[in-house]
């Protein structure tokens, strides 16, 4: 197996195609339980002021954590995500649900291309969402612009975009190495800062009590919260709040996020 120059195994520049499918939900566990979820959704609604009908994207949605119940809340959401197993639960779910949930398996590399509205829903969108840290993966800084691009010009007149991004100084806080129990499994991280690059590295081995250990990563560009703005702002929307949580707390270098939300003028 490749390593790296620190000896941990190399991970993938499109570690994200699988990582997803595979190892995301044993690692975070805790912070993605019904309970959560259903407090990050209440919180989001709050923050922006959502309306029954409103028409939703959610890019990337993954198996839609955040799209069903949004959908369930009477949101026209158009979920967009690359990972199949993500996606074929995002359409079970729905469908088990009773809901209407548009699914689009598309690259957010590429410029995103949805299909024209059809039963109310989007392009163009009321409500355009970023959410849980899904910002930052791809291996250039032009690959994660042609996203934004691609979530700032699906925002209608009036509509809004919210970006939930990890908080680049909590996140370089952290220790370089740790160990932790997740649901009976060790989870032995190690986390590298290439500052040449702005991005972060982190190394996981998963040692089950029971099983085969096995190791991932992640790799994610760590964008300071003025530079997020300035990007945001410099796609036609104009900024009207940078908070820590989707809850609307005050923005500080210990919050895990920083919460973007800009709106289209018009």
């Amino acid at each position: 197996m490749p390593t790296d120059e620190s000896g941990s195994p190399a991970v993938a520049p499109d570690w994200f195609l699988d990582f997803f499918d595979t190892h995301y939900e044993a690692l975070f566990a805790p912070a993605i339980t019904p309970e959560e979820t259903e407090r990050a959704v209440n919180d989001l609604l709050g923050l922006v002021g959502f309306r029954p009908g409103w028409r939703v994207l959610d890019a990337p949605g993954g198996a839609g954590r955040h799209a069903i119940p949004l959908a369930l809340l009477g949101a026209r959401v158009t979920l967009v995500d690359r990972a199949p197993g993500l996606l074929d639960r995002a359409r079970r779910d729905a469908g088990g649900a009773g809901i209407d949930l548009r699914v689009v398996d598309a690259d957010l590399r590429r410029p995103l291309d949805l299909p024209l509205p059809a039963d109310g829903h989007g392009p163009p969108f009321d409500l355009v969402v970023n959410l849980y840290n899904s910002f930052g993966y791809f291996p250039t800084q032009a690959q994660d612009e042609v996203l934004l691009d691609s979530l700032a010009d699906a925002v209608a007149p009036g509509g809004r975009l919210v970006l939930e991004v990890a908080n680049r100084a909590a996140a370089l806080a952290e220790p370089e190495r740790e160990v932790v129990e997740v649901d009976g499994v060790t989870v032995r991280a190690h986390r590298r800062w290439a500052a040449a690059t702005q991005q972060l590295t982190s190394h996981y081995r998963l040692e089950p009590r029971a099983g085969v250990a096995v190791s991932t990563g992640t790799v994610q560009r760590l964008y300071r919260p003025e530079e997020l703005v300035a990007m945001v702002e410099g796609r036609g929307l104009a900024t009207t709040d940078v908070v820590g949580d989707l809850d609307g707390r005050p923005l500080d270098d210990e919050q895990d996020y920083v919460v973007v939300v800009a709106r289209r003028p018009g």
